[in-house]
């Protein structure tokens, strides 16, 4: 497992191209949903320079961390009814993303933007906006984690 550590300095970038990306399509939405915990801090900063309003939603997988087992939904009632931006700092496995489309029939138009999308595990789940591609074998490190390993 090769270990690759996002800086600060980083994380500015990568949202910077990120922000500008998503200047085509800014009208569309008012909302920018970020899935808690990695997306949060990408989606406060997206929110605050596109001037649009902001929440976030809590969804967990969990199982052996190769299959899932089963998922978790919380805050529910915080999700937008109306065309939104929804935000990760990473699509690894695009398992979040296809249980969100499962278990949230009501879901209205969205747009999924991450800082990075990893082709190799998530070939039919690429993300709307993205900014790098990531390795099956990365491990990233972003400046809000601490060091941890899988």
């Amino acid at each position: 497992m090769n270990k690759v550590h996002i800086t600060n300095e980083d994380f500015g970038q990568m949202a910077t191209n990120l922000c500008s990306q998503l200047v085509s399509i800014r009208n569309k939405f008012e909302w920018i949903v970020g899935i808690e915990r990695g997306g949060v801090p990408l989606s406060t900063w997206l929110a605050y320079v596109l001037g649009k309003k902001h929440t976030s939603i809590w969804a967990s997988r969990y199982g052996d961390g190769m299959i899932s087992e089963g998922f978790s939904l919380g805050k529910t009632k915080a999700l937008p009814t109306i065309p939104f931006l929804l935000v990760d700092d990473i699509v690894d496995t695009g398992l979040t993303i296809k249980h969100l489309k499962q278990h949230i029939p009501y879901l209205p138009k969205f747009w999924i933007a991450t800082l990075h999308w990893c082709p190799e595990r998530s070939p039919d789940c690429k993300p709307d906006f993205y900014v790098q591609t990531k390795k099956a074998g990365d491990w990233l490190i972003y400046p809000w984690e601490s060091e941890k390993s899988p």
